[in-house]
C-alpha cells in the first residue's frame, strides 16, 4: 500500500524524532525510541490514531481495506477477521464498517458472563419457557450466561447479517473460535511470529472446513515491512523487549533493533 502524500509527510516527521532519541546513550531514551516505533505503526495504519483531524488523506490502508472488505464480503459472501493491535484503530474500524453489524473483542470487553439465576430472570421475561423443549431452554442458558466476550464470537460464528470481526489482537490471542471466518486481514502486526500465528489460529482450527487466506497490509517504505522481515525470520525479540523492557545488558542491541526498525 502506497501512503498518503500527507501520511508520507507525517511519517518522516515521527521518524526522525526517533533517530533523534538514539542520538542519546544513556538507559531512559531507549524506552522513548520504542515507543516511537508503535506511534510509526500508527501513522503507516492511520493518522486520525496520532491526533489529527479527520481526513480522507489520513489512511490509505482504510482505503485499501475497503476495497478489499467490499470484493470478500459484498461479492464474495465471505466473512472476515481485521485484526490491529491497537484499541484506537479497532473503534475507528467498527464506527467505518458498521453495515456488516461487525462483532469486536477489544482489551475492555467483559469477560465475566452472568450468574444462570439472572439469565433465568431474563429468558422468563423473553420467551415462554413452558413451551421450551430441554435442549432449546440449555441452549439458551448457556448462550446468555456467557461473557460480552463470548457473546461476541457467538454473534460471529451464528447471526448471518454479522460479516465482519474486528478484534484487537492482544486480546484475541487466545480462548475464541472464529471458524466461521475464511479470511484474515491483519491491518498491522505485533513483533513476535508466535502473537500473530496465535491471532489469525482463532479461524484456522478444528472445525474450519474451508482454507484460510491471510492477508498483511503492508505501507511501502515503511516500519511495516522492517515487521514482516522480523516475523519471517521468526524472530520476537522486537516484541520481547516493548513487552519485558530494557537493562543495561541489552541496550546496545535493542538500539541496533530500533534503528533496523525505523530504517
Amino acid at each position: 500500500v502506497l501512503m498518503t502524500p500527507l501520511q508520507e509527510r507525517v511519517y518522516k516527521a515521527v521518524r526522525e524524532e526517533v533517530m533523534e532519541e538514539l542520538a542519546e546513550t544513556n538507559l531512559t531514551s531507549i524506552p522513548n525510541a520504542f515507543a516511537k516505533l508503535l506511534r510509526l505503526q500508527q501513522a503507516a495504519n492511520s493518522l486520525d490514531l496520532l491526533g489529527m483531524p479527520p481526513s480522507s488523506k489520513n489512511s490509505a490502508k482504510l482505503d485499501t481495506l475497503d476495497d478489499l472488505l467490499q470484493s470478500l464480503i459484498d461479492e464474495g459472501g465471505q466473512k472476515v477477521i481485521v485484526y490491529s493491535r491497537f484499541r484506537s484503530m479497532v473503534d475507528i474500524m467498527q464506527e467505518r464498517y458498521k453495515k456488516y453489524n461487525p462483532a469486536v473483542v477489544h482489551g475492555e470487553v467483559n469477560n465475566q458472563g452472568k450468574s444462570k439465576q439472572t439469565v433465568m430472570r431474563e429468558i422468563a421475561q423473553k420467551y415462554n419457557i413452558a413451551t421450551l423443549s430441554t435442549e432449546e431452554l440449555e441452549r439458551l442458558i448457556e448462550k446468555h450466561t456467557a461473557s460480552e466476550r463470548q457473546q461476541q464470537v457467538y454473534k460471529f460464528q451464528e447471526d448471518s447479517s454479522c460479516k465482519l470481526f474486528i478484534g484487537s489482537a492482544p486480546a484475541c490471542r487466545e480462548g475464541l473460535t472464529l471458524t466461521a471466518a475464511t479470511h484474515v486481514i491483519f491491518i498491522d502486526c505485533e513483533w513476535s511470529p508466535a502473537y500473530v500465528e496465535q491471532a489469525y489460529s482463532r479461524a484456522h482450527r478444528i472445525g474450519q472446513k474451508d482454507a484460510l487466506t491471510v492477508y498483511y497490509l503492508v505501507c511501502m517504505g515503511t516500519i511495516d515491512e522492517k515487521v514482516q522481515e522480523v516475523l519471517s525470520r521468526k524472530d520476537g525479540m522486537a516484541q520481547e523487549m516493548l513487552d519485558k523492557g530494557i537493562d543495561a545488558y541489552n541496550i546496545m542491541q535493542a538500539r541496533e533493533l530500533i534503528h533496523f526498525m525505523a530504517g
